[in-house]
């Protein structure tokens, strides 16, 4: 960051496009074609984050009242984001062996007018599923016969643990229906408040909402991350974080699976960042969140991923950071709290 800010100076103060850094589109549509997914230039958003990215996206397609199906459990800022557009939703199980429940959904669109479905093929967030790619076809198909718009969530898609990189739904599609988006905060920094959305047939509304929404994207976060795509440097960065994820991800399951009560049930990712953790169906949450207060460790509780109640007895724990031996002593502490 500090070497553009060196080489470009004052042009880092100009108006950038709306839609963003020719270069930094040109780059990222390069890099997806590495993995078979071909974006064009003209299709893609550059947005502030991921979020941004999935608002623009339904709302590209959707109006207040209109039904949108999504996962669940769900990441609660997809939640309040469907709650600030109006919108009704119908919640599709995600199965731990194999995620998106494609036959519940098929029934949910011969039965429900549905808008658009919001879906996270690798590695879906909190659970950690990653679907194959017969599933992924399988749902393109429904989305076609159905005329329903597909967002794709594509933001943990680099960071799986072993093979290639997984494909996306994107990649599969011909009839514009599908959108794609992705961010950097989960891959280089949080701070870094940049993401894309590639809007398919939809493009043109997208673009519209896009620039209803104000200021572009920081020309210094544009320049930095399209160096970096346009380089070795970023591919090199990601071989260095999967294998630290990969790790944090043991070590996560052995603490989990070592100190927390019989029964607990620990879904193991094959990529991402979190781990999906239910807790036996008798177990006192207030209790058990007063006691991780106690030996100051957070989770996220399960129940901020629905809109219903059914997740109660499980928590989201994430493993992006490598766990210090305070942190370890932690979760061993709060496992004897729980005897």
């Amino acid at each position: 960051m500090q070497q553009v800010i060196r080489e470009q100076g004052t042009n880092l103060l100009r108006y950038y496009p709306a839609s963003g850094s020719i270069d930094l589109k040109s780059n990222i549509a390069q890099r997806a074609a590495t993995y078979q997914t071909i974006l064009h230039p003209e299709e893609l958003l550059v947005t502030d984050g991921g979020l941004q990215a999935l608002y623009i996206a339904l709302a590209s397609v959707c109006a207040p009242g209109d039904v949108v199906a999504i996962e669940t459990p769900c990441v609660f800022s997809v939640l309040e984001i469907i709650r600030v557009l109006k919108l009704k939703v119908i919640e599709i199980p995600t199965l731990v062996d194999v995620g998106f429940d494609i036959d519940f959904f098929n029934k949910a669109c011969a039965n429900s007018s549905i808008r658009a479905v919001v879906v996270t093929p690798n590695f879906h967030n909190p659970t950690g599923v990653l679907l194959s790619d017969d599933q992924k076809k399988r749902l393109l198909d429904l989305i076609v016969y159905y005329g329903i718009a597909l967002i794709e969530n594509d933001i943990c898609g680099d960071l799986y643990f072993h093979g290639k990189r997984p494909s996306t739904i994107k990649g599969m599609d011909e009839s514009g229906l599908v959108m794609s988006y992705s961010s950097y905060s989960k891959t280089l920094a949080p701070g870094i408040r940049l993401g894309w959305l590639a809007a398919g047939k939809f493009t043109q509304r997208a673009e519209q909402i896009r620039f209803a929404l104000g200021s572009t994207v920081s020309p210094i976060y544009q320049e930095t991350v399209s160096r970096l795509l346009s380089s070795s440097s970023y591919d090199r960065h990601l071989r260095t974080f999967r294998m630290q994820l990969a790790r944090n991800a043991y070590t996560a399951i052995h603490l989990i699976s070592s100190y927390l009560p019989e029964g607990t049930v620990v879904q193991t990712p094959r990529g991402g960042y979190n781990l999906w953790v239910q807790l036996p169906l008798h177990t006192d949450m207030e209790a058990f969140y007063k006691h991780c207060e106690e030996v100051a460790i957070r989770f996220t509780p399960g129940f901020t991923f629905s809109f219903s109640r059914s997740f109660d007895t499980c928590f989201r724990m994430v493993f992006a950071d490598n766990f210090s031996d305070q942190k370890k002593e932690s979760i061993q502490r709060l496992g004897e709290r729980l005897r």
